[in-house]
């Protein structure tokens, strides 16, 4: 019975750390929405549900929402699922520029692409995998 209470204390302080690392690494869209001068160029990590997303010529952005705040994203990487929930790198740009408008934006970092194996002619690819 000692080894169960245990187990399940160390369980629970270690779900509790986990969440507090990850809630503590992330900087809430309320804060950058009130203030985009103090996060103006500085590097933040939020995250969020994707609630939209626009593909046009030239841009990619989608937005998220954290306890009814949100904000644009603005990437060069694949866009999210509608209703996904994402953790976001990237710079706060305040008076990010499009079609005339000025708007707050986050740009997301650039994730590097994993280069795909090839095979020879003579090779087969394996299946399922």
């Amino acid at each position: 019975m000692k080894y169960l209470k245990k187990t399940y204390l160390i369980n629970t302080v270690s779900v509790v750390l986990i969440t507090f690392l990850f809630a503590s690494c992330t900087t809430p869209i309320a804060l950058i929405n009130k203030k985009p001068e103090k996060y103006n160029g500085k590097k933040v990590h939020v995250s969020g549900k994707v609630i939209s997303s626009l593909q046009l010529r030239d841009i990619m952005c989608f937005t998220i929402k954290e306890r009814g705040e949100k904000i644009c994203i603005v990437t060069k990487n694949y866009l999210p699922l509608i209703g996904e929930y994402l953790f976001v790198k990237g710079t706060v740009q305040k008076n990010y520029q499009y079609d005339g408008r000025t708007m707050l934006v986050i740009m997301e970092s650039a994730k590097k692409a994993k280069k795909m194996k090839t095979w020879n002619k003579k090779e087969k690819p394996p299946i399922g995998k």
